[in-house]
């Protein structure tokens, strides 16, 4: 799954990232280092071109009749490609949305807690080229426009797709992870035209664990804090002391990390 992630990005990144996206001139940039279900985040998805939305995060699906609920915050990945395997309801709802109304979270990185562990430790999750060019890791996701039947309110909301997790994950004790769209397929992702078959094997693709990293931090509370990124303990890879300076440099945090290698 995927319940926490980190936003701290300007215009200036969301363009480098996605060339062609049309970013609004309210956008001033976000430094959210603790995104959790229900706050409102950033994502971009097409409107004849991409666009910068901003949304709250938690899916709410037609039958929900109240806003406050948390709504779908992660989607299974098996539900575009094993529908059959999910509830009826649940699978038509997705599969109406799946044709025009997905889109691309951006993130830093994301956190996950090791299964098992008590109490359960946190890691900070992240793609090494990404991070090192100051660009953003893509996240796929569906987004909805929830109405309030009683006042006719429309409400944006949206959920991140996960999946099976890869073998940095399965290193950090965590079964699912998001599912992340490489730079190779974000414009088809977005493309409003193209066919079941070509999203199926988008859903089905994992990122390497060798683009990855990952490292313990400490807890994490409720709050918006810099020193949630900041390690705890060594990265899963090996990863050169400089270079993980650099990575906490690029989201705000100067100096170096609390235990140097």
């Amino acid at each position: 799954m995927c319940g926490r992630y980190v936003q701290v990005f300007t215009a200036e990144q969301v363009k480098k990232t996605l060339p062609a996206i049309i970013v609004p001139s309210s956008f001033k940039g976000v430094q959210n280092y603790n995104t959790s279900p229900t706050q409102n985040v950033f994502i971009v998805s097409e409107d004849s071109k991409p666009q910068l939305f901003e949304t709250r995060w938690g899916l709410l699906p037609p039958w929900e009749s109240d806003k406050k609920k948390t709504g779908l915050f992660n989607i299974r990945s098996e539900t575009i490609t094993e529908p059959w395997k999910q509830k009826p309801g649940y699978a038509r709802f997705i599969g109406s949305i799946l044709k025009e109304q997905r889109c691309l979270f951006l993130a830093n990185g994301f956190y996950e807690w090791a299964e098992g562990s008590n109490p359960k430790q946190p890691y900070f999750i992240y793609s090494r080229k990404e991070l090192e060019e100051s660009n953003l890791m893509t996240l796929g996701g569906l987004s909805y426009e929830w109405v309030n039947k009683d006042t006719g309110e429309v409400f944006k909301t949206s959920g991140i797709l996960t999946q099976p997790a890869n073998e940095l994950l399965k290193k950090v004790k965590h079964h699912r992870m998001p599912l992340i769209i490489n730079e190779k397929y974000r414009n088809s992702w977005l493309n409003p035209e193209i066919d079941l078959g070509e999203i199926k094997q988008i859903v089905k693709q994992t990122k390497p664990s060798k683009e990855m990293n990952a490292y313990p931090v400490g807890k994490i509370g409720r709050e918006n804090s810099p020193s949630y990124v900041m390690p705890s303990g060594e990265t899963i890879f090996p990863e050169e002391e400089t270079k993980i300076n650099h990575h906490l440099s690029l989201l705000g945090m100067g100096g170096r990390r609390n235990n140097p290698r």
